[in-house]
């Protein structure tokens, strides 16, 4: 917690960026960043097709929602992809609200498993420190829905098919679950282009 005398200025660098923390994301595509998400399988390897997974009425219900929130939101369409991969729904942490939580996993296992992963070094502590150095502050953000602020190449977007019982979608920015999101994400960061 910031002693009282940094307060006022914390407030104004606050302010001053308003604009970087809105209350919702906006609709569509995010903003083009340094690297769209690429999938990298080996050549001539497709995954299995698999069955719509068996639902409750309060998992369908969920999965309907989720589908239409993120159609209205563009971050999915329609397809006719060769490869879909299932999706299921999983309970998540209680948050302390006491209300029981879904949230829609897409499994990409057989995906993943033939996908080269490209390598990305994360910078170490030591050099974050020693670039962050002359900072007075330091704050902690979870980005709403981070790896969704990424696009999916256009040319690879089919990859991510997933069957759902109002069709076959695939992704128009980057989901959870694949191989590389996290490494993609992380070389969207901007500390890697503080030295």
């Amino acid at each position: 917690m910031p002693c009282s005398t940094h307060l006022p200025h914390i407030i104004k660098v606050l302010r001053e960026y308003l604009a970087v923390f809105p209350d919702k994301l906006s609709k569509g595509l995010a903003p083009k960043r340094p690297h769209d998400h690429d999938i990298l399988p080996v050549p001539e390897k497709l995954p299995e097709k698999y069955a719509i997974c068996l639902m409750t009425p309060d998992q369908l219900k969920f999965h309907n929602q989720e589908i239409a929130k993120l159609s209205d939101n563009r971050l999915i369409g329609t397809t006719y992809s060769p490869i879909c991969s299932p999706t299921i729904m999983v309970d998540k942490h209680d948050d302390g609200s006491g209300e029981p939580k879904m949230r829609m996993v897409v499994n990409y296992s057989a995906l993943n498993a033939p996908t080269i992963a490209p390598e990305f070094q994360l910078p170490s502590l030591q050099t974050i420190l020693e670039v962050q150095g002359g900072a007075k502050y330091f704050s902690i953000l979870d980005l709403e829905a981070g790896f969704h602020q990424i696009r999916m190449a256009k040319e690879v977007r089919w990859r991510t098919a997933f069957r759902s019982v109002l069709g076959v979608f695939e992704y128009r920015v980057m989901p959870c679950g694949l191989k590389c999101s996290p490494v993609m994400f992380q070389a969207n960061m901007p500390i890697n282009s503080l030295y």
